[in-house]
């Protein structure tokens, strides 16, 4: 298990990485015909997040959130998020530390 890449949504809150995460490959993630991913939203999981790793009582979109998603038409893994994550190369280096992604990833912003 310790090779396993991990698909999930997190946030970056005090210079760290909190999140849920799932082995994109396993039972608890869905296909939605383009991206393996895990169900639900940011707003499904922040309350669980927070109060399991003891962050401030703010709304979930609060902190810088992202996605990490795998593209089944270009077999890869994708990163999606809030602009700040865009431009800190240090938040992606935890993202790809944290959910064990390669180091070919792609990062684009939320598409709204």
């Amino acid at each position: 298990m310790s090779d396993s890449m991990y698909v999930g949504v997190f946030w970056c809150v005090y210079d760290q990485i909190f999140g849920i995460r799932e082995v994109f490959d396993e039972g608890e993630v869905v296909n939605d015909g383009r991206y393996i991913k895990i169900p639900g939203t940011h707003e499904d999981y922040w309350e669980r997040v927070r109060k399991s790793n003891n962050l401030p009582n703010k709304p979930w979109d609060y902190y810088t959130h992202g996605e990490v998603k795998y593209d089944t038409q270009k077999y890869k893994f994708e990163v999606s998020g809030t602009p700040k994550m865009l431009v800190d190369e240090s938040i992606q280096k935890r993202i790809i530390r944290n959910y064990k992604l390669p180091k070919f990833v792609t990062f684009k912003e939320y598409e709204i």
